[in-house]
């Protein structure tokens, strides 16, 4: 699988990896061995018995929003670094829940940390991670300590809801394109929303509440990416198993615009998905992912990517007066919408 270096090349942005991977190991060594062990696996830095290894998977993306937004007006971006560090462990965290939650046992190429250490010790360094993220924001001496925990704080019990929310839908065969969309600005949108926002207050950025919301979009199609990659994606590239969201039943983008269509694929694929709760077999499987592609899921997913992109990018020029952090953050925009597949 290829590092996020050589997929995003750009000079600034390889050194906005490189901070916030040196203040995060400088961060999770205050944990205690059994939960740093856990953490460093899952961010790619060391192997299950704790040797150092690079397995070269520090995307960072959380961090790297809230960095540029920091320097949004062409300002330093090293004061927003514990916002970044602080968005990492809690996006880390979420990610390895939902590795736990999905039964997802590959991540990023290796073992799901829940996969290699256990459900119980994961799920314990989560929690760890997610109060080391507020104790980081909170020990900063800046006027922004307090109001930015209160965010992250906000945006995690979003991401709860959503979650538990996306866990129900699994269960439905009524979920709507509206419902969906709910859940996601719960989940997706708010955790990309608050780290462009919180960067932008530990930089004193103004055109906050613009930040949050060119973050809230970028996490809708985060999402849809990722929904088009949890059907089509080749898991050479994406680093999981193929066909994963189909086998839990999942309401994912694709699968539900291709249930609002009408015909004898739509019904075929309606009747898969209704026979019951257990997880798909491998030949249904295969035959709802060519069913959602006959009822254009995946045209209409590639073709919604593709217009939210252009409606997030379009206003950043009035919310991000340096040209070259704009820039930055558009080339970092379009990474996030690239379909690998």
């Amino acid at each position: 699988m290829r590092s996020s270096s050589h997929m995003i090349s750009h000079r600034r942005i390889v050194q906005a990896q490189s901070d916030i991977k040196l203040a995060l190991q400088e961060v999770v060594g205050r944990l205690d061995p059994a939960a740093g062990r856990i953490v460093g696996y899952h961010f790619g830095w060391c192997d299950e018995n704790g040797i150092r290894v690079d397995a070269g998977s520090g995307r960072y993306r959380a961090g790297l929003l809230a960095l540029l937004c920091a320097a949004a007006d062409g300002a330093d971006w090293r004061p927003a670094l514990p916002a970044a560090v602080a968005c990492e462990l809690t996006s880390n965290a979420a990610t390895m829940q939902d590795d736990i939650i999905d039964e997802d046992t590959m991540r990023r190429g290796r073992r799901a940390a829940w996969s290699a250490f256990g459900t119980d010790r994961t799920l314990l360094a989560c929690t760890t991670m997610n109060s080391l993220a507020m104790e980081i924001l909170t020990e900063q001496p800046h006027p922004a300590a307090a109001p930015s925990a209160r965010k992250l704080s906000q945006t995690l019990v979003r991401l709860n809801v959503a979650q538990l929310q996306d866990i129900e839908f699994e269960r439905r065969s009524d979920v709507s394109l509206d419902e969906y969309l709910r859940m996601v600005d719960g989940k997706a949108c708010a955790t990309f929303s608050c780290p462009c926002a919180l960067g932008a207050m530990f930089a004193d950025t103004p055109g906050i509440d613009g930040l949050a919301e060119f973050g809230s979009r970028i996490g809708l199609i985060w999402q849809l990416r990722n929904d088009l990659l949890g059907i089509w994606g080749d898991p050479g590239q994406t680093g999981k198993p193929g066909l994963s969201d189909l086998k839990r039943r999942k309401k994912t983008f694709p699968v539900i615009v291709a249930l609002e269509t009408t015909g004898s694929d739509r019904d075929e694929l309606a009747h898969i998905f209704n026979q019951d709760n257990e997880p798909l077999g491998a030949d249904e499987t295969a035959r709802a992912a060519v069913l959602i592609e006959r009822c254009g899921g995946l045209l209409r997913t590639e073709r919604e990517i593709r217009s939210r992109l252009e409606s997030a990018i379009e206003p950043l020029g009035c919310v991000m007066r340096d040209d070259t952090a704009r820039a930055d953050i558009i080339s970092l925009a379009r990474f996030f919408a690239q379909s690998t597949r």
